[in-house]
């Protein structure tokens, strides 16, 4: 068995190989990120990463000797991650974004913090800025896997260490959006979110998904 050392620079070394020349040492940054996150418990989180960083991942693995007995499993893991994009299993689910682009967005401080899809008409998203600074919602929007959306025009700004309470239907005799208090009623004709489970994503106004929780039976896929 090769040493833990001899192996990542092997790895380094070959993943320097299959770089495409404009973009150099990404094939290894994907490994990185891949194998750090397969390596606590020999699980990658589902739909985390694309399929392209997959890819890589997987060739700069067989660019090493003796790769398996270091780490068992790993190529298995990958392949059975790639099976699933393939199937269409992350289909409207969004990777996660780098820190880079997360950070220019103005909602990066914001989270999805509770679902409740059931209710109809009252089925509701939670959202919480954890920031220190409030940030306006105009312009941002929460989609489920299938694209579907719910504008907050209507919420204005959310606190610092605020929540927002985002109901799908209307407010009682009222038959547009309007925020009461830390409630947001939408005011969306048919139910959004799905009963059996679903993924909810937070999209700021230009189109970068800042946060993303899956519930029911895709609780598992990636969430940030």
């Amino acid at each position: 068995m090769i040493r833990k050392t001899n192996l990542m620079v092997a790895l380094a070394t070959a993943a320097l190989l299959v770089t495409a020349p404009n973009a150099l040492a990404a094939p290894a940054d994907d490994f990185r990120a891949v194998f750090g996150d397969w390596r606590p418990d020999g699980r990658i989180t589902p739909c985390r990463f694309t399929r392209a960083q997959l890819g890589n991942a997987r060739n700069v693995s067989r660019t090493t000797t003796d790769f398996d007995s270091y780490a068992p499993g790993f190529r298995e893991e990958v392949g059975r991650e790639l099976a699933r994009h393939d199937a269409g299993g992350c289909k409207g689910i969004a990777p996660q974004p780098s820190s880079a682009r997360r950070n220019r967005s103005a909602l990066r401080s914001v989270r999805i913090v509770a679902i409740r899809p059931e209710g109809g008409a009252l089925e509701s998203v939670t959202i919480r800025n954890g920031g220190r600074r409030a940030v306006s919602l105009r312009g941002a929007t929460l989609r489920d896997r299938a694209g579907r959306r719910l504008s907050l025009r209507s919420a204005g700004k959310l606190g610092a260490r605020r929540s927002l309470r985002v109901i799908s239907g209307c407010a009682r005799a009222r038959k547009r959006p309007v925020r009461l208090g830390t409630r947001l009623f939408a005011c969306r004709a048919g139910q959004v979110w799905d009963d059996r489970g679903d993924v909810v994503k937070l999209v700021d106004p230009r189109g970068t998904v800042v946060a993303q929780r899956g519930y029911g039976r895709l609780r598992g896929v990636a969430r940030f």
